[in-house]
């Protein structure tokens, strides 16, 4: 009776009080179970709640999670008081066993956890005890408003790792509200009482107020402000979401994102700070800089300078202006710099007038800023997957850095943002979601509304309250102000929303919208659908929430409506026509009660209702009322207090070890006893026998319900057997507590026998088998474990790798010292002076967490030494960790954690595993059971797995392998390591076994190991690995060894049979190759120390000094190790081309027979075998070919040093330039100690020898001409960029010879193959030098540091030469007798009036005037015919010249003369007469000159180096010196004695051989003399004369008196004529040597011959034309002269026979006096002469002449130079290019020619007369 006065007053409380202006949710779980009472009333859970709101991201359905969702339709005001039952099924202790029996035992504390939208948590704010009842008369329960908990201590908050079945999806993650119970210290046992009752005072009407205080201890408040935090943007997507912000100082930030529907409230800033994402120690206002201006510009700020200074960009600049506080503006130069101090940024101080300037610069551009205080925007971006078209809403809070102060609740709400993603859920779904309402219930301060959509979202209604009779307007912003929604999951379900703060008995209207998952919301037309009217009643129903269904069956449609009350009592519920309802309004709870009741006596239990035959096209409202009644007048209500509490079993959820029973009472308070009883070995043909009463109440798994009338309890069943069958009973009798007296105490009532049957219920526990075979995997392959056996397996399960053992049973025991400590893992210090929350609570344990632990459940346990009754553990709090994130198998992937679809076959995946060898653990994890998230659900052993590879110890060994040797791995360490398995050798990459090539180009492996690094098979008798028997040639270093395994041994189940076995195949073995991945390559297996060296940059030596390898990079190197110089490793170097044949065998001009030997430094003779050098004898027992480079000291191999790495080989290096291999054998390499190339087989760079290509026999020879710029070009070698060369007057080292421009040194080549010594000529004495290198490049300047011998530099010049020259006309000629130093016949020379000047003479040399060729090595040239007579400087150009202009030839060898006799004239003698040519014809004639009478056909060209002379003519044929300026030859009064007939004659000029002819060179034909016979000579010698006349003698002097005056006459005029012309001339040209005058011969006399001779002339001067002309082109003049005497002799014998017939008399004289004209810068004769001999013979000529000028010309006279001796060769200042004789050879010739001198004197002569009348000159 008491008890129902109670509910009656608790009702009017409820039903009285004012409610709070919104609703209140508030979300609970209890472990294993809680009730709830507000302010005495019992609040059941909401029904219609599909999810939980709890501030998430993820959705977490309803039905999925022990936690469960309260309403308060009208809130909770403060002083208000909830009361929770805590009631836990678990035993003490929770053994979870694995399948050997282990049992790791946990404390199963009680407890519970809460939540709530107006800011409540559950902490220890709460108070909680065991009391039911107060002791006071009235014995208050403790859920009572009034009763009395001040005695009653604050909850117990338990550890965060207390128990790890709770919460497997996180769903309290973002909630700082804490797991709380009773302390177990205050009961003596680790987990506590098993029922407990906690009670909390609402502390305030806001969220702020109802927070902890922890939640609010350092939130902002006016004296103590947080960081103003400002949000500026949100930005969100499906992967990523940014927060944009800025802040008014420096704080750290936290935000979080939250999905709409599923949050709760605003979030605090712990709890932000918590999950959310940070930001620390963002800046707040920060100094900036902005333009002043325009970003460029021209003209310069003209303010206070602060400072100057360089920096490389804008930035750097605005960096210093921000650094300085005085700095208030910058200018940064983006062009130019400052002149003065040379850089590009200015700061500037105090104030600045942006229009005060300098003028423009036209060299420099600035960019100006100014500096300012910002707020800089700042971004926080959250990464993770969101829903797309969903809305979220964002929260940030702000922390100082230094006070911690935060932002309070309010302001984190103020950062509020929300945003939709972008995407859709149903892309293209555009239809707008149609909403139904199907019913609800009404109260007087509440609403109730049960609806739907036809889409899946959000539903939001309101009610709006009705103004006079006008209906409300109603709108989707209407609707949605509020915020009041619930979400609907699917389409075919209901939801319930609770509208409140309502007024009694006040008229609404209602309406509601739908917004779908995909954004689209309902349309006005469908919210109107929805609208209700209504009026609230005067009290409020017993209706906490409602849920409807309907559902269509074959002929009608039924609706069930099911009910959640908040007090026992009566339901009543109608349905109507929905039109109905639209029409009139929603029924009143006084017309509802009209109808059938349904009487609520178990508030635990749903009320439901149905209503069926319904028409299925009609739609139809449901709506309901109820009141509180506690039956007390209804016979029913007895019946609730009198029969015993029965049980009843509802679900069994066990597990391998353990069995959860979930029982029903149908009263309470009631004790519960469960146990399981196994079936037989036959489960299928035995069961247990059934218990009594007695049996089951000895059962050790009991518990006690305390709650009336009705309700539900967890029992715990222990030390099950996996995958075993068992009954299961339980019996239930009243609970009667052992000191219950007086007025309580009832009579106890037990389950009879057949209830007790009612109970059984079958079960099958869970878990796999335990299998000590295991399961074999092999790293760097796949693996999977499969054939799980046992009962229960499913696809959440887990299976986790360890390598140290399974959890098993370590657990924390949840149960803490007298220190308050141990109870959960933290890492505090266990020192008797600390004790948690009091004093040094931030002391730590060195070792780390730990907390206290059952005796025996872990294996690192030890005796506390503060609590020696205590057990610790370290290792436990590990336990905590997420699976995969602590202590985890390196390799597996995930962490160690498998994947699994069907919970009997588990995998890492379908990628290679890499792991170390080993033996691990197998711990598997009921997914059913728990999240298998945390290392401490994977407590059960599966067995071993059996893991081949490598093992720790050898993925860490260093393998030593010898380059140059076998490499043989022995001694393998690892797991399972098999026959078939492999190696290969990678380079040392941080890729690791993983390495891959570049490129398609590249290698797929190491092309110096065998095989490209794969090894043979493991060898098992040996252990070992080898690489193929083969020297390892390779760089030496350290590789990453990787191993390939075969595939595991297969295991397979036995069909029919509950075990495994091997399969009996052998696996194949790892294949000869790495695929490009990788393959099964992928184990590391330690790294090979491969000692050689690792390769070396190139290393460069120089010739002529000592080569050193500074340092050798290489693995393991000794100081005893060798480096051999070879053109290949291994095998014995080849002497260069040259070496010992020399310049020979080179083939080419360039070299010359100068090596090193002759010309370089002086050698030792040792040294000289070291370097194998040509006609050494090698020493005695050395095989001189067995070596390496030649010219390398000691054989090419290195010499032993003390210093590691250094390599020398102990002398100069002068080998042949080039490039050439370093190869390297070790000290331990070889037996012999590497002293043949055979021995050095690894190579490990290049050895570039820097230097000029020299050999021992041969250099290379360049020229240089003197008086010319010197350059070579093309200098063979290796000589580097930079280099230079010197040229040396004696050995390299000496200084240069003078006259050298630069000291001989020359400048720095360009590429290092040409060198020049500048523009400056050289001066320096023809000859040969050394040319000398410098090993220093351009740094040299010392003749000093030139000591490497190069080659040979020779000075080309010609150093003697003839002073004179003569050559003949009209045909080709030789000079010779020309030395000089490197003269070639590639030389040329030119016949110039001046050397280096001049014209060319077309008209005088029709061929050119450059020589035809070069003999003897440029000592003769082949001069072209001359067709005039005429003297020229003979002009040289050296063939390293272009020699093509006059400009070129410079250099004067002498001076040519062409003349002489014409070579066709015939002369005559007679036999025994003496001889003489009175009047030679020709010109350039002299005294002195002399002729030689030759053979008939002789060519006089082949005279000059010999004699050839006829005999039969006094001396020799050779004539007395001329006489007569050279026209008079005679051979004395000696007779000639030659036969008759014709001779040759050949002349010699005495100009050209100082005035002494008779020596020769007789090389200039000299016409032809013909011997007659003594017959012809008398026939002549005695003519027929006329009779003399009277008057002959008076005649002739009559004649002789006027002939001189009018000679004289003629002369002064031509003199005149010519001194006139003077003025006109710029460069007169010289005159002949010397002045022929003509002979007077007799007019009558030439007229008479003309006359008989003009037809003969007429018809033989084309022929001889022709022959002359064939003749200057011959080669072979001999031809053309033989041809011309044939013509001659025809000519001659006709005339001879006409001479017999005619009359020789002629009185016939000259016309006028004969001339000699300028024809070019020749001399010709106009006509022919005769002379009159002294022996009055007269002299046959022919009757033809070079053909006669008609201008008149100024001739230059040449005088001929003086004679230069040695000394004007020494004075290079004189200014005149010369010649110097021969330094090198002592013989040199001291008549030497000298150059032309420009100032000659200059006569001018006219010559010029009349041409000859009556005949036309021709030209041969």
């Amino acid at each position: 009776m008491r008890s129902a006065a109670l509910l009656r007053v608790l009702l009017l409380q409820l039903q009285c009080r004012i409610a709070w202006l919104a609703l209140v949710a508030l979300v609970i779980e209890g472990d294993t179970y809680v009730d709830v009472y507000h302010n005495g009333a019992y609040v059941a859970a909401d029904i219609s709640t599909s999810l939980i709101p709890l501030n998430g991201v993820r959705r977490v359905v309803a039905s999925d999670t022990p936690a469960k969702v309260m309403v308060f339709p009208l809130g909770l005001d403060k002083g208000d008081v909830l009361a929770f039952r805590l009631i836990t099924s678990r035993p003490e202790l929770v053994n979870v066993s694995n399948a050997l029996g282990q049992n790791t035992e946990y404390p199963a504390p009680l407890g519970m956890i809460m939540a709530s939208r107006n800011g409540m948590l559950s902490t220890s704010d709460l108070k909680c005890s065991t009391q039911e009842k107060e002791n006071n008369d009235e014995r208050t329960p403790f859920f009572f408003r009034e009763f009395n908990d001040t005695l009653w201590k604050p909850a117990y908050e338990q550890p965060s790792n207390c128990c790890p079945w709770r919460d497997p999806q996180e769903v309290w993650y973002r909630m700082n509200a804490k797991w709380i119970g009773a302390n177990p210290v205050d009961f003596g046992n680790m987990s506590g009482p098993r029922q407990l009752n906690c009670r909390y005072h609402v502390p305030g009407d806001t969220v702020v107020g109802n927070l902890p205080a922890a939640e609010t201890a350092n939130a902002g408040d006016v004296n103590d402000t947080a960081p103003l935090l400002n949000v500026t943007a949100l930005e969100i997507s499906t992967s990523v979401t940014k927060i944009l912000f800025n802040v008014e100082r420096e704080a750290n930030i936290y935000c979080g994102v939250i999905d709409a529907r599923y949050e709760l409230r605003v979030p605090t800033h712990l709890e932000l700070k918590s999950w959310g994402e940070s930001a620390m120690n963002v800046k707040g206002q920060l100094w900036a800089m902005a333009l002043i201006g325009s970003e460029f510009s021209a003209s310069e700020l003209n303010a206070t300078v602060l400072q100057r200074v360089q920096v490389n960009t804008l930035e750097d600049c605005e960096a210093r202006c921000i650094a300085r506080d005085l700095c208030v503006a910058m200018e940064f130069y983006v062009v130019g710099q400052d002149v003065i101090s040379g850089t590009n940024c200015k700061l500037l101080q105090d104030e600045y007038d942006t229009n005060n300037r300098f003028p423009e610069s036209p060299i420099a551009s600035f960019t100006q800023k100014y500096k300012y205080l910002a707020k800089p925007e700042h971004t926080i971006t959250i990464s993770g997957l969101l829903f797309p078209n969903t809305v979220y809403n964002t929260y940030c809070s702000a922390e100082d850095p230094v006070t911690l102060v935060h932002s309070n609740w309010s302001a984190i709400g103020r950062t509020y943002q929300t945003a939709r993603t972008g995407g859709c859920f149903n892309c293209g779904n555009e239809i707008p979601p149609e909403i139904f309402v199907w019913g609800g219930f009404v109260g007087a301060r509440t609403l109730g509304l049960v609806a739907s959509a036809s889409q899946p979202g959000r539903i939001f209604c309101n009610a709006f309250e009705v103004n006079a009779s006008q209906a409300p307007t109603i709108s989707g912003e209407l609707i949605r102000e509020p915020n009041i929604f619930a979400i609907l999951t699917s389409t075919g379900a209901s939801i319930s929303l609770t509208l409140g703060n309502l007024l009694p008995e006040t008229e609404y209207h209602v309406a509601c919208m739908a917004e779908s998952d995909g954004g689209t919301e309902s349309v006005l037309q469908q919210m109107e659908a929805t609208r209700r009217s209504l009026t609230t009643e005067k009290e409020d129903s017993t209706i906490s929430s409602m849920r409807i269904v309907r559902d269509r069956l074959m002929f009608w449609d039924e609706i069930t409506v099911s009910t959640q009350l908040i007090s026992i009592g009566y339901l009543w519920c109608q349905v109507f026509p929905t039109e109905n309802i639209r029409e009139l309004g929603l029924p009143t709870a006084e017309s509802l009660k009209e109808g059938d009741n349904l009487k609520v006596a178990d508030l635990q239990e749903l009320s439901s209702v149905t209503f069926s035959e319904l028409d299925p096209n009609t739609s139809y409202d449901v709506w309901c009322t109820s009141e509180y009644n506690d039956f007390r007048d209804d016979q029913a209500g007895q019946d609730l207090l009198t029969p015993f509490p029965k049980s009843t079993v509802l679900s069994i959820d066990s597990s391998y070890y353990t069995a959860d029973v979930l029982v029903y009472l149908t009263k309470g308070p009631a004790d519960v006893y469960c146990q399981a009883y196994p079936w037989a070995l036959r489960p299928f043909t035995e069961r247990p026998a059934i218990p009594t009463a007695t049996m089951l109440k000895t059962s050790p798994f009991r518990t006690t319900y305390f709650n009336t009338p009705s309700g539900m309890v967890m029992i715990f069943l222990e030390n099950l057997v996996p995958g075993r069958y068992y009954d299961v009973y339980c019996f239930s009798e009243t609970h009667v507590p052992a000191d219950a007296t007086g007025a309580d105490t009832v009579a106890q009532f037990g389950m009879d026998p057949p209830s007790i049957l009612e109970t059984r219920t079958q079960l099958l526990t869970q878990g796999p088998f335990f299998d000590d075979l295991g399961w074999s995997c092999v790293s760097g392959r796949p693996c999977n474990v499969s054939d799980l056996l046992g009962v229960g397996l499913s696809k959440h399960d887990g299976l986790f790798v360890r390598a140290d053992g399974c959890p098993e049973r370590c657990r924390c025991s949840g149960v803490a010292d007298p220190l308050s400590k141990g109870a959960e893992c933290t890492p505090i210090s266990q020192d008797v002076t600390v004790q948690a929350g009091v004093g040094l609570s931030d002391a730590k344990d060195l070792r780390g967490s730990w907390c206290y632990v059952a005796p025996g459940a872990c294996r690192d346990e030890e005796v506390s030494q503060v609590f020696p009754q205590m057990m610790l553990s370290y290792q436990v709090c590990s336990y905590l960790l997420e699976a995969g994130s602590g202590t985890v198998v390196s390799g597996f992937p995930n962490g160690g954690l498998s994947q699994t679809f069907d919970g009997r076959s588990f995998s890492w995946g379908d990628g290679p595993v890499v792991a170390v060898g080993r033996t691990y653990d197998l711990c598997w994890c009921n997914g059913t059971a728990s999240s298998c998230t945390l290392e401490a659900d994977f407590s059960v052993r599966l067995g071993p797995l059996h893991f081949g590879g490598p093992s720790t110890e050898q993925a860490q060994k260093v393998e030593v392998c010898r380059a140059g040797m076998p490499c043989v791995i022995s001694g393998f360490e690892g797991q399972a390591i098999e026959n078939g398995s492999r190696l290969v050798v990678l380079p040392l990459d941080p890729r690791g076994c993983l390495w891959q090539r570049v490129s398609q180009a590249d290698s797929p492996g190491l092309t110096d190991f065998p095989n490209l690094g794969v090894s043979e098979t493991f060898d098992e008798i040996t252990r070992s690995y080898h690489f193929f028997g083969v020297p390892l040639i390779a760089r030496g270093g350290r590789y990453n060894i990787c191993w390939c395994g075969p595939p595991p041994v297969g295991i397979t189940k036995v069909p029919g049979k509950d075990y495994r076995q091997p399969d009996g195949l052998v696996p194949p073995p790892c294949p000869p190759t790495r695929d490009e991945d990788g393959g099964h390559f992928l184990s590391p297996a330690g790294v090979l120390q491969l000692l050689g060296p690792s390769g070396q940059p190139e290393t460069i030596c120089r010739l002529g000094v000592s080569c050193v390898v500074p340092q050798v990079i290489g693995e393991g190197l000794q100081g005893s190790d060798r480096v051999a110089a070879l053109q290949q490793c291994g095998q014995p170097a080849n002497p260069p081309l040259g070496w010992q044949q020399g310049a020979e065998a080179l083939g080419t001009d360039r070299w010359t027979s100068a090596g090193w030997l002759s010309r370089g430094p002086s050698l030792s003779h040792e040294m000289l075998q070291s370097f194998g050098a040509p006609g050494v004898e090698a020493a005695e027992g050395v095989n001189a070919s067995d070596r390496g480079i030649y010219g390398f000291p000691n054989m090419g191999i290195s010499v032993p040093s003390s210093i590691v790495g250094h390599v020398t080989w102990g002398g100069p290096v002068w080998a042949f330039a080039g490039s050439y291999l370093l190869c390297w054998c070790g000290a331990d390499a070889t037996t012999t100690g590497c002293q043949s190339p055979a021995d050095f087989l690894v190579p490990f760079g290049h050895l570039i020898l820097n230097g000029p290509a020299v050999l021992p026999l041969a250099a290379q020879e360049f020229r240089c001409v003197r008086v010319r710029q010197c350059e070579i070009a093309d200098f063979q070698g290796t000589m580097p960029p930079t280099s230079k060369i010197m040229v040396a007057s004696g050995e390299c080292g000496t200084p240069a010879p003078m006259g050298f421009p630069l000291k001989g040194q020359s400048l720095p080549s360009r590429d290092g193959r040409h060198f020049e010594w500048s523009s400056e000529p050289i001066t320096t004495d023809p000859g040969k030098y050394r040319l000398c290198w410098c090993t220093e490049g351009q740094d040299c300047v010392l003749p000093s540091q030139y000591l490497s011998y190069a080659g040979i530099m020779q000075i080309k010049f010609p150093t003697y030469s003839p002073l004179r020259f003569f050559c003949g006309l009209a045909r080709p000629c030789n000079i010779s007798g020309i030395r000089g130093e490197g003269l070639s016949n590639e030389d040329r020379v030119m016949l110039l009036t001046n050397c280096g000047g001049g014209i060319l003479e077309e008209t005088t040399f029709l061929e050119g005037a450059f020589s035809i060729r070069a003999y003897d090595s440029g000592g003769t040239f082949l001069l072209p015919p001359s067709v005039q007579s005429v003297s020229y400087q003979v002009c040289w150009c050296a063939a390293e010249q272009t020699c093509a202009n006059p400009r070129d030839f410079t250099v004067s060898l002498g001076i040519v003369d062409f003349g002489g006799p014409l070579p066709d004239v015939v002369y005559r003698c007679f036999e025994w007469e003496p001889c003489e040519i009175p009047d030679l014809e020709g010109t350039t004639l002299g005294d002195g000159d002399r002729l030689l009478v030759v053979p008939d056909g002789t060519n006089c060209l082949d005279l000059v180096n010999r004699r050839v002379h006829q005999e039969g003519f006094p001396f020799d044929g050779i004539s007395l010196p001329a006489t007569s300026d050279g026209k008079r030859y005679s051979w004395g009064s000696g007779l000639v004695r030659a036969a008759p007939g014709f001779y040759a004659l050949c002349w010699c000029s005495s100009n050209a051989t100082d005035g002494d002819c008779q020596d020769g060179p007789f090389s200039a034909p000299g016409g032809v003399i013909r011997v007659g016979s003594s017959r012809e000579f008398q026939f002549i010698s005695n003519p027929h004369e006329s009779p003399p006349r009277a008057m002959d003698p008076q005649l002739s002097w009559l004649l002789a008196v006027p002939l001189p005056a009018l000679f004289f006459g003629a002369i002064c005029l031509g003199i005149a004529r010519v001194r006139g012309r003077r003025g006109g001339r710029e460069a007169p040209e010289a005159p002949p040597l010397r002045q022929e005058v003509s002979a007077q011969l007799s007019a009558q006399r030439l007229r008479s011959m003309m006359t008989l001779d003009a037809k003969e002339v007429a018809d033989t001067r084309n022929d001889i034309s022709k022959l002359l002309e064939s003749g200057r082109n011959s080669k072979d003049q001999k031809s053309g002269v033989l041809a011309l005497y044939g013509v001659f002799r025809q000519h001659l014998q006709g005339r001879a026979q006409r001479m017999k017939e005619k009359n020789k008399k002629s009185n016939e004289t000259n016309k006028g006096p004969k001339r000699l004209v300028r024809q070019g810068t020749g001399l010709s004769r106009s006509s022919g002469q005769s002379h009159p001999s002294s022996t009055n013979i007269q002299s046959e000529k022919s009757d033809y002449s070079f053909k006669s000028s008609n201008s008149n010309k100024l001739v230059s006279h040449i005088p001929l130079p003086p004679r230069l001796d040695i000394h004007h060769f020494r004075s290079p200042s004189a200014g005149i290019p010369g010649l110097v004789p021969d330094i090198i050879h002592s013989d040199f010739d001291q008549d030497m020619l000298a150059p032309v001198d420009e100032d000659m004197e200059v006569e001018d002569y006219d010559l010029a007369g009349d041409e000859d009348e009556g005949f036309e000159d021709f030209r041969p």
